[in-house]
């Protein structure tokens, strides 16, 4: 909480990456419009009254290299070819039908869909990266009241751009590929459901259940990375080794920290929404006797109310994002600050006060159980 109140900017942030993200989806659908009316038109031979102009040479193609044949109703033709026929049997049409599909329409579908995927992983990673060199920032100044940088929102996005896309688009392919896996996948379980092979079903499920285990623990991985990169300015490969190494050789503090900091975050998004939702109720519902008069008479005022909760989930989330940062960061470089110090003069702690109170707890802690224990 102090450090968000410092770096009070970063509260703000996530609307820029979110904006870009929007982008993203509309290039999306732009492109997809274009490929879905992509289409080669088919043409058909026709004749008037049923006439038969097999007599004419020109009425004639060759198909493989095989002996010349006479067109029939309903073959498919093109009009450049077919004009020939037509200028000596007036009778013989080449209609245009129908568009069909492209042939590369399957695979340029699928790259437009990876896209879409890679480009929105791409900026919810850069969102993470600036806000870790936010936090990163005010953990290792050692005077946070006046030694902290005036800018620290724009220099983290300045370091981000010029130093670290490549870690941002690599860490994000590695999603992007796992989610396409998944999305192959989902589309192969629906064209299989017709068969309603129990095995496959099986197979299709736990190949899910994999790939899904697999998208966690890659963010996990990724969101480290990300922190450690913005720490030490280091290579994606480099900072994900750093960061999991250290984060294995502190565990326990890991697994409490995670689900205490889930449960708390999770609580407040349920504070809000319910608090909104609540005042969004008494509000259109006409208890506020201050405020009847002001508000229309709605004849489904439930309509307004879910609207705005829904909406407030999404803020609570994007501001609570915020936080679930620089919870980490700070964790992180708490973590790295224990390792690289030990409290003197010569080298003293980054942290602040309240986490060196509960460093000392801790330590407390440990030494009575050691001396306690025979």
């Amino acid at each position: 909480s102090k450090a968000v109140g410092q770096m009070f900017s970063s509260l703000f942030f996530p609307i820029i990456p979110f904006l870009l993200q929007l982008v993203v989806v509309g290039w999306f659908l732009v492109v997809a419009l274009y490929l879905s009316s992509w289409g080669e038109q088919e043409y058909r031979v026709s004749f008037k009254n049923n006439r038969d102009c097999s007599d004419f040479e020109a009425c004639s193609r060759t198909l493989n290299d095989s002996i010349p044949q006479a067109y029939q109703s309903n073959d498919t033709c093109t009009p450049q070819e077919f004009e020939p026929c037509k200028t000596v049997c007036p009778e013989a049409m080449c209609q245009f039908v129908k568009y069909t599909k492209n042939k590369d329409y399957s695979w340029m579908q699928f790259v437009n869909v990876f896209g879409l995927y890679w480009g929105v992983f791409f900026f919810s990673a850069f969102a993470e990266i600036v806000l870790a060199g936010v936090f990163s920032q005010w953990y290792w100044t050692f005077n946070k009241k006046t030694d902290l940088p005036d800018c620290s929102l724009g220099t983290a996005m300045w370091n981000a751009t010029v130093f670290h896309l490549g870690t941002i688009a690599f860490g994000s392919l590695l999603i992007a590929i796992v989610r396409m896996i998944r999305t192959v996948l989902e589309y192969i379980e629906r064209k299989t459901k017709r068969f309603n092979n129990d095995l496959t079903r099986c197979l299709i499920w736990c190949c899910k259940c994999c790939l899904w285990c697999l998208e966690k623990f890659m963010r996990f991985v990724n969101r480290n990375a990300y922190i450690m990169c913005a720490v030490k300015n280091t290579n994606f490969c480099k900072s994900a080794k750093e960061a999991f190494s250290l984060l294995m050789r502190n565990l326990v503090r890991v697994v409490v920290l995670d689900s205490v900091v889930d449960f708390l975050l999770f609580l407040g998004k349920l504070v809000i929404v319910l608090l909104t939702g609540v005042a969004s109720y008494m509000t259109f519902s006409g208890q506020i006797p201050e405020i009847k008069d002001d508000i229309p008479t709605l004849n489904y005022f439930f309509t307004p109310i879910v609207f705005i909760v829904i909406g407030s989930y999404f803020i609570a989330s994007s501001f609570f994002g915020v936080y679930a940062m620089a919870v980490d960061t700070l964790f992180l470089c708490f973590l790295e600050d224990l390792e690289r110090n030990d409290g003197s003069m010569e080298k003293p702690y980054y942290m602040s006060k309240s986490l060196k109170k509960i460093l000392g707890k801790m330590e407390k802690t440990v030494n009575e159980s050691r001396y306690r224990s025979p």
